[in-house]
C-alpha cells in the first residue's frame, strides 16, 4: 500500500495512520507513506520513503515504488481517510479477477 503525501500536508498523517490502523488492523503488508522530505515522524505499520525535497508527486510515487516489491499496489492519498473497515475479502475477490 502506498500512501501519497508530501511534507505540506504532513498534518494529515496523524489521522490517516489512526483511522487505517483501527480499520484495517489485520493488514499483512508493507504500508509506505512517501512524502517529499526527510521527518521525525515514526508510525506503527507505516514505514516512511522520503524522495527528496522538491520531488513532484510522479517522482514521489516512483522513488516508493523503488521499494515495492508486489505485483500489485493500491495507492490512495494522504487525505483519503480509510473511514470504515477494511473488508479484505471484497480486495482479495478484485486481485482475483485481475489475476
Amino acid at each position: 500500500m502506498l500512501i501519497s503525501s508530501c511534507d505540506a500536508y504532513s498534518d494529515l498523517w496523524d489521522g490517516h495512520v489512526e483511522l487505517l490502523n483501527r480499520n484495517w488492523p489485520e493488514r499483512d503488508f508493507r504500508v509506505l507513506l512517501v512524502t517529499d522530505k526527510p521527518t521525525d515522524r515514526a508510525y506503527e505499520g507505516v514505514e516512511i520513503v522520503a524522495a527528496g525535497a522538491g520531488a513532484e508527486m510522479p517522482q514521489r510515487i516512483a522513488r516508493a515504488l523503488d521499494c515495492v516489491e508486489t505485483p500489485y499496489v493500491l495507492l490512495t492519498l494522504d487525505d483519503y481517510y480509510p473511514v470504515n473497515r477494511v473488508r479484505e475479502e471484497g480486495i482479495c475477490s478484485l486481485l482475483d479477477q485481475m489475476g
